[in-house]
């Protein structure tokens, strides 16, 4: 069974969502239906904090890369925060560190 849970709280004008788990095919739903409130505010400032993510496929890259994208488009910005190691590297390998930025504390990327 995969399991996805996330928590929300404001750090200065950025939305942190805090994700515990995995986010896979069966889990990457949830986690577009957890990010959607997020965006009701203009310029929406969201960090992402990955450091209770156990594992990511290409589903949850897609949503990543969707968020970026949505939170662009309404004039905001999307950042990772405290990554472990081995999503670090799967950022690398898939480019998507030169993409969406990548902090290794949630207080730098909400500044």
């Amino acid at each position: 069974m995969h399991a996805l849970s996330h928590t929300r709280r404001h750090e200065g004008r950025a939305t942190v969502i805090e994700l515990t788990g995995e986010i896979d095919v069966a889990t990457a739903p949830q986690l577009r239906s957890s990010l959607e409130p997020a965006f009701g505010a203009p310029e929406p400032r969201l960090v992402i904090d990955l450091a209770g993510v156990t594992f990511i496929d290409s589903s949850g890259l897609r949503v990543l890369i969707e968020t970026h994208k949505r939170a662009e488009q309404d004039g905001g910005s999307l950042a990772l925060a405290r990554p472990s190691p081995w999503v670090v590297r799967l950022l690398r390998v898939t480019g998507l560190d030169r993409r969406i930025a990548v902090h290794p504390d949630v207080a730098e990327a909400a500044e």
